[in-house]
């Protein structure tokens, strides 16, 4: 069920806005102020966020901006609800990333329809880590070309993945996916910069950022995958050091234990003129770095 975060010092608006929310069919968390509405985001990985502005502690402009700023809750939607009604203060919170703003007191009835209206643009994001898909992803580096920002882009795929899953179910696979989106969120938040993450689907993560910063984030994810990934595997496989599933002809095989390969494009040597020469790119890095044994990346250095 679509979880909702009602966010508000006010008691009785909050409880008014969960009540409406609960009899539309959503199942609802409270929080009464901004540091609590944080925790509660880590714990209880709301679907989407009703959040009043002015409120102790914290309020809900900086709550807004750390949600925008983090690229692993960026995606969550956010509707400010508020009595501040003048357009400047209707500006100023679209400027920090709400994505609705509706003034108290609410009408229960609008409050629903703006909140549907919200979750119907949830098919921009992967439903199992939430991060922006594949439209996002092409959006972000179609402006960055167009504004000729440099940037390097770095295609992460997990190696091995898909004898994995068919061994152990998609539901273990679906851990390993959601390992490797941890992971790459704690190698970011350990080294700071300016990122963007996203999720292409299945074992595929995207991740754009500085070309200086690239290789130190590409050294700590292996890094962490590797010395995690066993975890993921039974006693007996892990002594092996690999599994016994069939190929795609059905005959049983041995597969290795997983491991990372990430391709980089960079240009700092070359021009990026189009989302399809990234691609292209990153397709010939991505084979070439498939064929190294273990985790590792590799980066394109060519000027042209």
């Amino acid at each position: 069920m679509t979880k909702i975060l009602v966010v508000d010092d006010s008691r009785l608006h909050r409880v008014m806005a969960a009540a409406v929310l609960r009899e539309g069919g959503y199942e609802t968390a409270e929080a009464e102020d901004g540091l609590e509405a944080l925790a509660k985001i880590a714990s209880e990985n709301p679907d989407l966020i009703v959040l009043d502005r002015v409120m102790p502690r914290m309020d809900g402009t900086e709550v807004c901006r750390r949600l925008k700023d983090d690229a692993f809750t960026q995606h969550i939607p956010v509707l400010m609800l508020t009595s501040l009604d003048t357009t400047s203060d209707k500006v100023e919170g679209l400027k920090l990333g709400a994505d609705a703003y509706l003034t108290k007191p609410f009408h229960p009835e609008e409050l629903l329809a703006t909140v549907e209206a919200l979750l119907r643009r949830g098919g921009q994001f992967q439903p199992l880590t939430g991060l922006p898909a594949a439209p996002l992803i092409r959006k972000h580096i179609e402006r960055r070309i167009a504004e000729k920002e440099k940037m390097a882009v770095c295609y992460l795929d997990i190696d091995h993945f898909k004898p994995y899953n068919d061994h152990y179910g998609v539901a273990k696979g679906d851990e390993v996916i959601l390992f490797l989106a941890q992971i790459i969120r704690q190698a970011i938040e350990e080294q700071g910069g300016e990122f963007f993450v996203g999720h292409i689907g299945g074992d595929d993560f995207i991740a754009v950022t500085a070309p200086q910063e690239v290789d130190a984030l590409c050294r700590s994810v292996i890094e962490r995958f590797d010395a995690g990934i066993a975890d993921y595997y039974s006693a007996e496989d892990r002594e092996r050091g690999c599994i016994e599933a069939g190929d795609r002809q059905g005959v049983m095989r041995h597969w290795p234990l997983m491991t990372l390969s990430a391709a980089v494009a960079t240009n700092e040597r070359r021009e990026f003129l189009s989302y399809a020469q990234v691609g292209e790119i990153l397709a010939a890095m991505k084979a070439y770095a498939k064929s190294q044994p273990g985790s590792t990346y590799v980066k394109d250095r060519r000027a042209d």
